[in-house]
């Protein structure tokens, strides 16, 4: 019968490899950047541009179905052929594109080019979640195929918590240190843009280092690994 690892064994054997280790870091870092507008969006429209609460709820509209149009989006690119890794970097170009023009967006008269950057990190989140997935399955294995992929959600979750904490203690404590509103997001906002800014300049580099594996649809990784390695 076939042996299975202890979890902290799994997790060391993992981890032993450079190129993995450096993805999950990635994805980590860019994660937590995309999370940090999550709880200031609408805050901010009512605090910096004196939007009202139905305006501000309409926030979270414009941001979901870009996201999900992009999701979309980025599944049919997977089905042409495109490479996730070219996902990714597009995600994250589109990402940084919209906390720089949400951070831009900062007076009444701007309540419309606040709008489009929202769409702008919904389109960035779409694309570089299925970039990122696609791009972790490629690296599977059919003993590890499972593991990777719980290992991907948990990466994703803890950054999510990590962006949502940082950005309200950030905005909060820039706040209460200048006393005024519009820093406090400003540095927040600022702070997303350099990290997913960064996360591509880094992508880039990696590229050479996972070969084949960034250009490759995901589901080729997939085809000879049983179900019951994808569901334990």
């Amino acid at each position: 019968a076939q042996i299975r690892l202890s979890l902290p064994e799994a997790v060391r054997r993992l981890f032993r490899l450079p190129d993995l280790r450096t993805l999950m870091a990635l994805l980590f870092v860019a994660t937590a950047a995309f999370a940090t507008h999550d709880v200031l969006l609408e805050p901010y429209g009512a605090q910096v541009l004196n939007m009202s609460v139905s305006a501000t709820t309409e926030l979270t509209i414009y941001w979901g179905v870009a996201m999900l149009v992009a999701v979309a989006l980025a599944g049919w690119a997977l089905r042409q052929g495109r490479p996730p890794l070219l996902l990714l970097v597009a995600g994250c170009g589109a990402g940084a594109l919209g906390f720089l023009v949400v951070g831009v967006a900062s007076n009444d008269a701007s309540v419309q080019l606040f709008r489009s950057g929202v769409a702008l990190i919904g389109v960035g989140r779409g694309l570089f979640v299925v970039g990122s997935l696609a791009l972790v399955l490629g690296l599977t294995q059919m003993s590890s195929a499972g593991f990777l992929l719980g290992l991907w959600g948990v990466v994703q979750a803890l950054a999510q918590g990590l962006g949502n904490v940082f950005g309200g203690v950030a905005r909060d404590a820039t706040t209460a240190a200048t006393g005024q509103v519009l820093p406090g997001y400003t540095v927040v906002y600022g702070a997303a843009f350099l990290a997913i800014v960064a996360t591509v300049v880094l992508l880039v580099r990696f590229r050479a280092r996972i070969g084949t594996v960034g250009n490759s649809a995901p589901w080729n990784a997939l085809a000879d690994i049983p179900g019951d390695q994808l569901l334990y």
